[in-house]
C-alpha cells in the first residue's frame, strides 16, 4: 500500500518488498508496446524497484503480454484475455489451482 498524504508525489510505504515471497506484475510494457496495445482501462506503472538488478529477479519481476495475445485499450486490461499467465515457462508462471 502506499499513500501521498499531501498531494506531492511523495509516497509513504507501508511495506517492503520483501515482506512478499513473490511479487510479479503482469500486463502491457509501457515502453515497448504500442501506446493502442497498452492497457487504456486502467493503465498500469511499473512497480517501484520492482525490477532493480540488486534483487533476485526469479521472485521480484515483470511479466508482459507475449506477442500473439490480445493488447488493446480494453484488451489488455480484461483479465479472461490473461489465460496466458498458465501456459508461460519459466518465470512468474501461474499454477492453476
Amino acid at each position: 500500500m502506499q499513500v501521498d498524504d499531501d498531494g506531492d508525489g511523495e509516497y509513504e510505504y507501508f511495506y517492503s518488498l520483501e515482506d512478499f515471497e513473490e511479487i510479479w506484475q503482469y500486463g502491457t510494457n509501457e515502453t515497448e508496446d504500442l501506446e493502442w496495445e497498452q492497457d487504456g482501462v486502467a493503465p498500469q506503472c511499473a512497480v517501484t524497484n520492482l525490477d532493480d538488478e540488486e534483487r533476485d529477479l526469479s521472485k521480484y519481476n515483470r511479466v508482459y503480454i507475449p506477442d500473439g495475445q490480445i493488447k488493446d485499450f480494453a484488451g489488455s486490461h480484461l483479465s479472461k484475455n490473461y489465460h496466458w499467465i498458465f501456459q508461460i515457462d519459466g518465470l512468474g508462471v501461474v499454477q492453476s489451482r
